[in-house]
């Protein structure tokens, strides 16, 4: 009897952790949230998409409430930085499924909420079936366009009542975003939104199933710390040997050298897919949430760089020729420049919430140019830092 309590024991603890496994699919990347990375961020995308406030942060921590979430999908479509993924179904999963249904519906990539697809019994060989429309975003919208699927379409019956997505959902946003930047591009392929259900998908004979990989596989592309928890906790249960966790819930230290190939965001790659079925016309203006320009005010900056610090992608770049292991005194006495690569920035505003003196001014129109790699424009050249009071104000 001794020896089987600690079993059930174990047995409680992994019934629980399953069903924290079960409970959230969406994974966090702290190092790229702009907040954690530097507290004076203003940014609060995901806060505000979130419908069921399910998402809370402090300095250096970030968390999602398992009870609270329903795994809609809103903040990782809002999430400038690519700091939160969907893990079942990943980006992969949609676009597998969304090209196999759209062979059998006539080159259509139709998409579902799983509610309304299990009170239609819609047929899944012609439409995907997703938890929640808010999982597309324009970066798998104009992905099925680059595949050659030229159109999309969100069936949607209505999110009031939904206690998933809740009765403001954020995709209705997306797919505006995504129209105006096929507009933009020229590019051939439409995205709509219907809200009258053909019958012609409806009453297949059988229950309509979500798009999903395998959980163990979503989670370890994601991530996998809950699975491996489980995993673990199974381990300990045959072994009887405790493994090292690493506490979730710590406080995450982001240092300068933290940062990310551009190309790792959004931005970039809805360029290069709309690149490859349309083309951006010479002089057009952009306006779209996935790229800024970045505007100085001289008579405010102190030249110190630091804007280019907390740039998470190296859009701004602070260079100063200096000797090999500079002092402190060298660092403040040699002119500084200052450059902005327009294709890199991920538009988090960053740079301006954590420069102290409001030099900078980050906007959300640009002209088409801005997009080219070999753009750099030059924000300040050989500028010597102000002297500043004390703390820098």
């Amino acid at each position: 009897m001794r020896a089987i309590l600690p079993l059930m024991s174990k047995l409680d603890e992994l019934e629980a952790l399953a069903k924290e496994v079960s409970a959230s699919t969406i994974t966090i990347l702290p190092k790229r949230c702009s907040y954690i990375r530097n507290w004076n961020s203003k940014c609060k995308a995901c806060m505000n998409a979130c419908p069921h406030d399910a998402i809370s942060r402090s300095i250096g921590r970030f968390s999602i409430d398992p009870d609270l979430c329903t795994n809609c999908g809103a903040c990782t479509a809002a999430c400038p930085t690519s700091a939160l993924l969907t893990g079942s179904p990943t980006a992969t999963d949609i676009v597998r499924s969304a090209r196999r249904t759209a062979q059998a519906y006539g080159g259509i990539a139709a998409f579902m909420c799983q509610r309304d697809a299990q009170e239609l019994d819609i047929d899944e060989n012609r439409v995907t079936v997703l938890p929640c429309l808010n999982y597309l975003d324009e970066y798998l919208i104009c992905g099925l366009l680059a595949l050659g699927i030229d159109r999309v379409a969100l069936l949607s019956r209505g999110c009031d009542g939904c206690p998933v997505g809740g009765s403001e959902p954020y995709f209705p946003a997306v797919v505006k975003s995504a129209r105006s930047l096929v507009r933009t591009w020229n590019a051939p392929g439409k995205v709509k939104i219907f809200h009258d259900i053909p019958e012609s998908l409806c009453n297949s004979g059988g229950r309509a199933r979500a798009a999903k990989s395998d959980r163990r596989e979503a989670l370890e592309h994601a991530g996998g710390s809950a699975m491996g928890y489980v995993a673990d906790t199974v381990d300990e249960l045959i072994t009887g040997k405790k493994r090292e966790r690493v506490e979730e819930d710590r406080q995450v230290i982001v240092k300068p050298s933290d940062v990310f190939p551009a190309d790792s965001y959004r931005g970039p790659r809805i360029k290069g897919m709309l690149d490859r079925v349309g083309e951006l016309p010479a002089g057009a203006s952009i306006e779209s949430r996935f790229w800024a320009s970045v505007d100085l005010d001289p008579t405010a900056c102190h030249y110190c760089g630091c804007c280019a610090t907390m740039c998470a992608t190296r859009a701004l770049t602070y260079t100063q020729d200096l000797p090999e292991n500079p002092t402190r005194v060298q660092r403040k006495q040699a002119p500084g420049t200052l450059t902005f690569t327009p294709s890199l920035c991920m538009a988090c505003g960053l740079c301006q919430d954590s420069c102290f003196r409001r030099a900078l001014v980050v906007g959300n129109r640009i002209p088409a140019s801005y997009l080219d790699p070999a753009t750099v424009v030059t924000l300040y050249e050989d500028e010597k830092q102000v002297s500043r009071s004390k703390f820098g104000f």
